[in-house]
């Protein structure tokens, strides 16, 4: 202490340093820096250097409050009273320094004056005219803040609220150069402290007298406030909570009301009210506009615009059959088409009139049909037996008008009592064989002996081949190009290539479930399974080396399959009711929705370009799809913004439509 001293030439008796090192050290046991240079400023400012004149000055307690009354003085003795509740306001009860913001402050002192606890000097109001005001009193003048004859906060009215941040902004500035507080910058408002808790300790104490009771009440008023704001917080958060919900459900009510519109554009689309259907589906885009969805549903909205503009177009819808439509088969001409139930009964369709015949079969259940390749027999499977049925001329020459024609009462032969259910039967391309898979692996080869004469009933079947997979139940038969192979697929999900003539089997597919259908090309063999999985297997087996070399697609179930007589496209039929169609490139060409159930069975008209579906909903549905491949125009080395297209419009008049991507 006598160092510093020292250095500011300031020269104390060692009488007075030794009292002053017992003052200082007397609290806490040591001296703090602050206290410290408090004291030793006021000491050096007051030219105290002996032990008595310390002693007249009170002591270290009266040498604070004077440096405390130094600094409020600094402020004007208009903003005396002003300063005293600043300084008081920026220590609290506890003898801590609050960071308050330049708002907290000025709310506070606010609240003192609301409650008429406190009232400021009015010498800082400029429009205040005393001289018209009768028994104005006369301003007091400014004593210390000791003493007994300075001015309470009570002794005159406040001064208007500018004039008051103005003063309040003076008196801040004073207090952060003369060391009392720190001024901490912040983006959205400035903010104040105490430069020590020492000094909030001894400014509580200095002023608690003046302000601590009304401080008390401002403090209870203060938590009751944030009481209140609390209680407002959690109301505007149950009010936002609601909101969001309210929100929500107005969102989840717009998705409901976009799906209801594409449901029902699908359903009018499927009874073929096009122009409404363009009117619900145009709806549904409308009100993507509005709302955010998921973007399955937006594919679903494109999907339905597509459908109903440009489409797969429903030719027909055949109905009739009292069960699921399980299988169907299309004449080489494409003019005639059969379908078997679950109900037991197949029926000839004339696709170019519309109408019908029904063969009954003795059966309760018919799981396949077949025509061959010239159009004169159809196989019809049911229960354990063959059915067939023999047509002169070919099927597509026989005349619809003649349907009391005796020779289609009754099958011209039957194949009876077949070890199991009978899965499949199909003609090879050359109209010499039938073949006939059972559900416990057994196949057979039945012969084919055209008549001699025209006219003439051609003689019964003879089995020729006969053979078991072992451990596997038949789902599917195609014959091969060279008539003497067999590609069979089964419920375990294997491809199998049988050559009947040797009686030799080789597996050269599989798949991780049930196959659904097969079907065949120059090179391959194209297989479907439940699980979504198409392949097209090499006839060598090669494909067995690496599955995924071969495959096609994955998908999701699978319920029906077929490929189209040109080899271009194949087709799948889905739980959904949705049928889609892929070109052999793997690019898909159409997809709509034919039924409101499961589609069990699919074929191509001979064309390529028309599907035939058949459905739980007990219907059959006629479509006509166009390829509407898609080519560069030009090809740009970046990014294509916009575009525009002239067209000619109903009036005749060329106008131009842009659109931006």
């Amino acid at each position: 202490m006598q160092q510093l001293a020292n250095l500011a030439n300031f020269t104390i008796e060692p009488a007075l340093l030794d009292v002053l090192i017992a003052d200082l050290g007397q609290d806490y046991g040591k001296i703090r820096p602050i206290e410290l240079q408090i004291v030793g400023a006021q000491l050096q400012q007051d030219g105290v250097t002996t032990l008595a004149a310390y002693q007249r000055t009170g002591g270290k307690t009266a040498l604070i409050q004077r440096y405390l009354d130094r600094v409020v003085d600094d402020c004007g003795p208009e903003h005396r009273a002003l300063a005293e509740l600043v300084l008081y306001l920026l220590a609290d009860k506890s003898n801590k320094r609050p960071i308050k913001t330049r708002t907290d402050l000025e709310k506070e002192i606010e609240l003192f004056i609301s409650r008429g606890q406190i009232q400021l000097i009015n010498d800082l109001e400029p429009d205040l005219d005393h001289t018209n005001q009768p028994d104005q009193p006369d301003r007091p003048t400014p004593q210390p803040a000791n003493s007994p004859n300075s001015p309470t906060l009570r002794d005159n009215p406040a001064p208007p609220k500018n004039r008051r941040a103005e003063a309040i902004d003076l008196i801040l500035s004073i207090f952060v150069g003369s060391g009392l507080a720190f001024h901490i910058p912040a983006d959205l408002e400035q903010r104040y402290q105490l430069a020590h808790d020492y000094l909030a300790e001894v400014i509580h104490h200095y002023y608690v007298d003046r302000f601590g009771t009304p401080f008390e009440a401002l403090q209870r008023e203060k938590s009751l406030r944030n009481l209140t704001e609390r209680e407002l917080r959690e109301t505007l958060v149950k009010l936002q909570a609601a909101l969001d919900r309210e929100t929500q459900a107005r969102h989840e009510a717009e998705i409901a009301q976009i799906e209801a519109a594409v449901r029902s554009s699908q359903v009018l689309f499927l009874f073929d009210d096009r122009r409404e259907a363009l009117v619900a589906a145009l709806n549904a885009g409308r009100r993507l506009r509005d709302v955010s969805v998921p973007l399955g549903l937006n594919f679903a909205v494109l999907d339905a615009l597509r459908c109903a503009v440009y489409g797969a177009q429903q030719i027909d819808r055949l109905r009739g059959h009292e069960g699921w439509i399980d299988c169907l088969a299309i004449s080489p001409a494409g003019e005639v088409l059969a379908s078997g139930a679950s109900d037991g009964t197949v029926r000839l369709w004339s696709l170019p009139t519309g109408q019908w015949h029904q063969l009954s079969p003795p059966c309760d259940w018919v799981e396949a049909v077949a025509f061959s390749a010239d159009g004169r027999w159809l196989a019809v499977a049911g229960d354990r037996s063959v059915f067939v049925w023999w047509f002169d001329g070919g099927i597509d020459q026989w005349s619809f008008t003649r349907v009391k024609d005796s020779r289609l009462d009754q099958p011209l032969w039957t194949i009876r009592d077949r070890p199991d259910w009978v899965r499949s039967v199909v003609f090879s391309d050359n109209n010499r064989y039938l073949a006939i898979g059972c559900h416990d692996g057994t196949i057979d080869i039945f012969s084919l002996s055209p008549p001699p004469r025209k006219h003439d009933l051609p003689s019964a079947s003879a089995l020729i081949h006969s053979s078991s997979v072992p451990d596997s139940a038949i789902k599917t038969l195609a014959f091969l190009a060279d008539h003497h192979h067999l590609a069979l697929g089964t419920l375990d999900g294997n491809v199998l290539i049988w050559e009947f003539g040797r009686d030799r089997w080789r597996v050269i597919g599989e798949h991780e479930a049930e196959i659904v259908d097969l079907a065949i090309d120059q090179d391959g063999v194209w297989s479907s399974s439940r699980n979504g999985g198409i392949y097209r297997w090499p006839l060598d087996g090669s494909g067995l080396n690496d599955p995924d070399a071969v495959k096609y697609r994955q998908g999701e179930f699978i319920a029906s399959f077929a490929v189209d007589p040109i080899r271009q496209y194949l087709a799948v039929g889905e739980a959904s009711g949705t049928v889609r169609v892929w070109d052999f490139n793997g690019r898909e060409v159409e997809q709509f929705t034919a039924h409101r159930s499961t589609v069990r069975a699919l074929c191509f008209a001979p064309n390529g370009r028309s599907i035939l579906s058949g459905s739980d909903d007990r219907t059959i549905s006629l479509w006509q799809f166009v390829d509407r491949k898609p080519g560069t125009i030009v090809q740009h080395d970046r990014w294509i913004a916009c575009i525009a297209l002239s067209v000619m419009d109903a009036t005749g008049f060329r106008r131009t439509v842009t659109a931006t991507l």
